[in-house]
């Protein structure tokens, strides 16, 4: 049900998960006092994301989790600001086209935790882990999007008209997708680098990214590279593949919320 007012969230950006670099999640209790079995298919002397022998790196998911949040927010804030409806509709236009893009982008970084990375986790943890809440989730959250594109649709054909229903929607959306991604991390990120080896999260997360479209690729791409750090960004594909899409999506990020970063 949408909310029928829209509220700020409360949390700052400090407060969201992924949003600082490398959290070390093997200083959380009972993850290192009593380890339990381990997965132990393949070599596990890739350095995980603390720097450690064996450890699956989870710099990728949580780069994509990071954009994805702060983008919600910054969407969410843009359509509830008092401008919105007196948007010329050729921004209309570009922040319509935005949302699409952007919830193309959760799609597939959801179809791709519940097809490829997820199930990578549960046959090494066994029983010790259910994905059916994080499953259900995603499908919420899919139908909501599925909202969303049609109200941005509606929204860049009359903007004055259509502001106040994308802006609600936009705002359920923020506040959904933070509760799930700080559950999900918090639920699945200490199985995975507890009993999950190294070889077998990076063969997922490498089929991952082999099932990206190419078309959404050249917008995920780009959008991925602006969040990540220096460091971050060697999960990503080279420079010299990325930088030629930055322009397109620098452009097109600047028409939509009217400046850079």
């Amino acid at each position: 049900m949408t909310r029928s007012t829209i509220a700020p969230s409360t949390r700052t950006a400090s407060d969201l998960p992924g949003l600082t670099n490398q959290a070390d999640l093997t200083d959380q209790p009972g993850l290192t006092d009593q380890p339990g079995p381990t997965d132990q298919s393949g070599p596990t002397d890739q350095p995980g994301p603390t720097g450690l022998p064996g450890l699956p790196d989870l710099t990728a998911v949580r780069l994509s989790h990071r954009a994805i949040l702060v983008d919600i927010a910054r969407l969410a804030s843009l359509l509830s600001a008092a401008s919105a409806p007196a948007m010329p509709l050729a921004r209309a236009g570009a922040v319509a086209t935005y949302v699409h893009r952007y919830h193309a982008a959760v799609r597939h970084q959801h179809r791709g935790e519940d097809e490829l990375l997820w199930p990578a986790v549960a046959a090494a943890a066994g029983q010790a882990l259910d994905l059916s809440s994080s499953a259900a989730e995603h499908a919420a959250l899919g139908r909501l999007q599925d909202s969303g594109d049609e109200a941005a649709a509606r929204f860049a054909e009359d903007p004055a008209r259509h502001a106040p229903g994308l802006a609600a929607l936009l705002a359920e959306q923020r506040d959904r997708l933070i509760d799930h991604v700080v559950a999900e991390e918090q639920r699945l990120f200490p199985v995975i680098l507890h009993r999950v080896s190294a070889a077998r999260y990076a063969a997922a997360e490498a089929e991952f990214r082999r099932s990206t479209p190419s078309d959404l690729a050249a917008w995920m791409l780009p959008w991925l590279w602006r969040y990540a750090s220096a460091d971050e960004r060697r999960v990503l594909p080279p420079a010299a593949v990325v930088e030629p899409l930055v322009a397109a999506y620098a452009a097109h990020e600047a028409r939509t919320f009217g400046h850079g970063r």
